[in-house]
Parts: C-alpha cells; sequence; structure tokens
C-alpha cells in the first residue's frame, strides 16, 4: 500500500492520465529517433571504430560545445534509455531533467542549422513539465515506492508543471510564426494558401497559454494538429519532420485537455473565486 508520505500529493481527476500522455513522449522519442542513435553506438562498439567518427560527435564539436564524445553520448543515451525510463515512469523526474537539457542543445543546434527547432522545442517543453510536476500515480517510480522518489514525488509541484507547459506551448507558438513554419500549406497540407487554420490555431493558443477554457479549447487544438498528422502523412511528407511535430502539438494539447490549466491560470482564478 502506498504510504503517507507518497500520496501526499492530491490528484485531481485527469491530471495522473494527462501526465502519462505527456511521459510518452519519451516513447515516441526513442521510436523515431533514439533507438537508431543506441544501434549507431552498439555497432560502433562491436566493430572498434573511432568513437569521435558517429554523426553526433562532428555535430557537437562543429556547435563548439566542448567534450563532443561524452556529450554524443550523453545524448544517445536521453534519447534511448533516458527516454525508456520516463515513459515507464522510473527514476522519471531525474531522467525527465537530463533528457530537458539534452532537448535545450538540440533546439540550439537547431537553430544554428537553420533547421525546424520546434520538435526539439516540444520535447524539452514536455521533460521540462515533467521534472516539475511529477510522473503521476501510473508510472513505476509510484508503484515501487523507492525512498529518493517518495522525497521527489512529496515535493512535486503539478500546478507549477501546467504553469510551464503553458508558457513554454505559448513560446512555441510564437517561435512558429516567427521563424515562418506556419504555412497552412505545411501544417494542414489540404488547405494551401488559407489564413483560417492559422488563425484559429493561434487564438486557441493563446487561450490555452492564458487558461482560459484550457480543457475545452486544448481538446479542440489536439485534433486539429491529429488531422495535421494525418493529412501530412496521407500526402507523402517526410515522417521526421512536419508529422513528428504535428503528433508532438497533439499529445501535448491532449495531455492539458486531460490535465486543465491548474491553479496559475485565469480557469484556476475563476474557480477559486466560485
Amino acid at each position: 500500500m502506498p504510504t503517507e508520505r507518497a500520496t501526499s500529493v492530491k490528484v485531481r481527476p485527469g491530471l495522473d492520465a494527462g501526465l502519462l500522455i505527456l511521459r510518452g513522449a519519451g516513447l515516441f522519442l526513442l521510436l523515431t529517433f533514439g533507438w537508431q542513435k543506441l544501434w549507431g553506438y552498439i555497432q560502433l562498439a562491436i566493430t572498434g571504430g573511432p568513437w569521435d567518427s558517429l554523426e553526433l560527435a562532428p555535430l557537437i564539436r562543429s556547435m563548439g560545445f566542448p567534450a563532443p564524445v561524452l556529450l554524443g553520448i550523453y545524448a544517445m543515451l536521453c534519447e534511448s534509455v533516458g527516454a525508456l525510463l520516463i515513459s515507464c515512469g522510473f527514476l522519471t523526474r531525474w531522467m525527465a531533467i537530463l533528457a530537458a537539457l539534452s532537448m535545450a542543445g538540440a533546439f540550439y543546434t537547431s537553430l544554428r542549422l537553420q533547421e525546424d527547432p520546434l520538435r526539439a522545442a516540444l520535447y524539452l517543453c514536455s521533460f521540462t513539465t515533467v521534472a516539475v510536476a511529477g510522473p503521476g500515480r501510473f508510472s513505476l517510480d509510484y508503484y515501487l515506492q523507492l525512498r529518493a522518489v517518495k522525497k521527489s514525488s512529496a515535493d512535486a509541484n503539478p500546478d507549477a508543471g501546467l504553469l510551464a507547459l503553458r508558457l513554454c506551448l505559448g513560446t512555441i507558438f510564437v517561435l512558429l510564426f516567427a521563424l515562418k513554419q506556419s504555412e497552412a500549406g505545411t501544417i494542414f497540407p489540404f488547405h494551401p494558401g488559407r489564413v483560417w487554420p492559422i488563425v484559429i490555431l493561434a487564438l486557441g493558443a493563446a487561450l490555452v497559454t492564458a487558461g482560459l477554457r484550457t480543457r475545452l479549447i486544448a481538446a479542440g487544438m489536439a485534433l486539429g494538429w491529429a488531422w495535421a498528422l494525418g493529412t501530412g502523412l496521407y500526402l507523402g511528407q517526410p515522417y521526421y519532420i512536419f508529422p513528428v511535430r504535428s503528433f508532438l502539438f497533439a499529445t501535448v494539447f491532449a495531455s492539458l485537455a486531460l490535465t486543465g490549466a491548474g491553479r496559475f491560470s485565469v480557469d484556476g482564478i475563476l474557480k477559486s473565486r466560485r
């Protein structure tokens, strides 16, 4: 049975399910990119090739970071083993912190290379939220009752995590427009050149960031990005670019549709006054 200390954080309806969906970003990262990096390092270890010959090390060196070989191994482990542990909810907050730092480096690298930085930003957003809010009850941490995890769970702050998630989403949408990644032809390929999908996305993101009617708006946004994901795959967009981004947006908004905005939001203020 859970101890009193381990259950001292009171959960709200949908919060644990929302955190479970958000942690699913770790599994998605593993399946799309992490296993490839892990397999590359395994093959390198088998063949005995030079560690600085793999793709990550030269890229990290070109960005000016120190110890490119070690940082390459660190990034690989975060995107494979660490991502799997996050999705399972084991040592979740520590793994989420490490993965968030790795995604911050990936975000910086994408900006420098003028590639799409929003995938890394969405992973950074998800992992930062999990690091602050905790893994929730649907996790190995909760059931195994490890001593370190008990303390970590007691210190978890879901409301602060949800605030960080919403603010990160708002920032990502500013980047979406500032970096000119928001053309309807890439997000909604069936509606090229039309403005209304972008207007709806912008208004929905603004309302979710403020925390107004969050569950309803976030559910609609999740459906919109799921539609973008489906149409992108149907029309043959490379899965690792826009469809991956659409999936991550849909996942984050779906989690907010379940968790709500938390106390630090317009919804929270209105609820407290009632």
